[in-house]
């Protein structure tokens, strides 16, 4: 085999109470896919900022092309051939999808100055790959999360690069869109790029990856041939232990009460006319093609969306909520898809992001009781295992799973009645999986209501009690028990009657 494309040698890289990296050592050959495994916290996207310009190691050696580098910037990189697409999209949300995507690339620009209609041109070009129809006018911020990651994909193939590393790119694509994707990064594999494929889906790198390295709390554990290993192996050796069934056991069929009632919920052109029951201990599982009115529905129960016409019941009570606070009110909480955005406060501590939704009850008569915020942190954040160094530490420097047990543990604090998870396992390693599994399983039987809406169709299938499938604003139906199986879901998610032949 010729000599690496890039060779990572003892690289270490610490921050204030934490070992991020220790001691890692990894190499890439140009035209392979190597996947990159390990839980959230194991050093995935620390090391892979190191190797990109974001990030500067404490010490080791990072040789790109037989050379020792070490890039200032993220630019420096991508001028010296290697690019990154990141797993939280990094953009300017009020410039047109054209500019962002051009951004980088504008020294290419055969005109030497800034030229709109070369812009348009060669954003449209790279978008044609995805087969989607995206105005490249449009401001990037009226974009839904997948047409964003798209934009964010597409701006790094724009770059030439003898490096291309991808962090969680599938996180927010549907299944049709991750396929393109992965034609593409064939296409780049056999012109000799060497790519860096970061995934929690499994599925994704045994079926695109050549070789796999598994990071564990820093360090460097192995590092396999795809042919040669079971999935089970690699997820032994990324969490240090025998994972057990992945899935809690399911309810035997639930005859229990009616917790939450929606009748002719209405709000076009998102959704009509949508009609469902969640019972006690059941897990009511929502799938649906992106767009097709599943999250727009549970914002509209929520009160986050208005809703046109229809009824949402609670325990046999006809609510009325305006507003998200008037649902918290009544004991129905919201997990966005969107924690860094919508759920939230990056800049201030795990406590105060814990504590932020039940003030009231961690308020004395005058100043907040600290020991009760610390001492409800600490029960959340020990029954989620949330990875921090002190509980001070802001939010926005944990990795991507435990930011969203943090948001987890945020809606618990109030107790809920019924809560609605979007997206609940997003850029999350499977040891958290299973553990939000778990609690998701233990919440309804505890009697809490669990409605799960995801677009992982395996998710789907092993954890919920019941699915219902939306497809263009319309609820196709529901299914239980042997019904639930991915094939009727995809079906009924097209527009296709569960048992078609079509």
């Amino acid at each position: 085999m010729n000599e690496p494309i890039l060779k990572i040698q003892n690289v270490s890289k610490s921050f204030p109470g934490t070992k991020a990296l220790d001691d890692v050592t990894m190499d890439l050959y140009g035209g392979e896919v190597l996947g990159l495994c390990g839980e959230n916290g194991a050093g995935k996207s620390t090391l892979m900022k190191i190797i990109s310009g974001g990030l500067q190691k404490d010490s080791g050696k990072l040789l790109y092309k037989g050379e020792e580098v070490a890039f200032s910037s993220p630019r420096d990189a991508h001028l010296n051939g290697i690019g990154i697409v990141h797993q939280e999209i990094i953009n300017c949300p009020e410039l047109s999808v054209a500019e962002n995507i051009c951004m980088s690339v504008m020294d290419k620009n055969p005109k030497g100055f800034l030229d709109y209609n070369w812009m348009y041109k060669t954003a449209e070009e790279y978008l044609s790959r995805f087969n989607v129809e995206i105005n490249v006018k449009e401001k990037l911020s009226n974009l839904s999360i997948s047409y964003q990651q798209i934009v964010e994909i597409v701006k790094a193939l724009l770059l030439d690069c003898s490096v291309l590393i991808f962090d969680e790119p599938t996180a927010a694509l549907t299944e049709d869109e991750s396929e393109k994707l992965f034609a593409i990064i064939d296409e780049l594999r056999k012109n000799n790029i060497g790519i860096i494929y970061i995934s929690h889906r499994l599925e994704e790198v045994f079926n695109n990856c050549d070789r796999v390295t598994i990071l564990r709390d820093g360090q460097f554990i192995d590092t396999l041939n795809i042919k040669d290993v079971e999935v089970k192996t690699v997820i032994n050796k990324m969490i240090g232990r025998e994972l057990g069934d992945f899935y809690p056991e399911k309810a035997a069929g639930s005859d229990e009460e009616v917790l939450l009632s929606v009748r002719e919920l209405t709000n076009k052109p998102s959704f009509a006319n949508v009609s469902f029951d969640l019972r006690k201990g059941e897990i009511l599982g929502v799938s649906g093609l992106m767009g097709s009115g599943r999250t727009e529905t549970a914002r509209s129960i929520c009160g986050l969306d208005r809703k046109q016409t229809g009824s949402v019941f609670l325990e046999g009570k006809e609510l009325s909520i305006k507003s998200y606070k008037d649902s918290i009110s009544e004991g129905i909480v919201y997990l966005t898809e969107n924690r860094k955005k919508e759920g939230l406060f990056l800049e201030m501590s795990i406590t105060d992001n814990v504590s932020a939704m039940s003030l009231g009850e961690m308020s004395g008569k005058i100043l907040m009781n600290k020991s009760l915020e610390i001492e409800n942190t600490d029960r959340y954040c020990k029954e989620l295992s949330v990875k921090y160094s002190e509980k001070t530490d802001k939010v926005g420097t944990l990795s991507g799973g435990n930011q969203q047990k943090i948001l987890i543990a945020k809606l618990l604090s109030v107790s809920p009645k019924i809560v609605i998870l979007d997206e609940p396992t997003r850029g999350i390693d499977v040891g958290s999986k299973k553990e939000i599994y778990t609690l998701i399983r233990a919440l309804v039987d505890r009697g809490v209501g669990v409605i799960v809406i995801s677009s992982d169709l395996e998710e789907i299938v092993g954890l919920c009690d019941r699915v219902m499938v939306f497809h263009e604003g319309t609820m196709m139906g529901d299914l239980t028990d042997k019904d639930i199986t991915e094939s009727n879901i995809m079906h009924m998610a097209s527009g296709i009657a569960k048992g078609s032949n079509l």
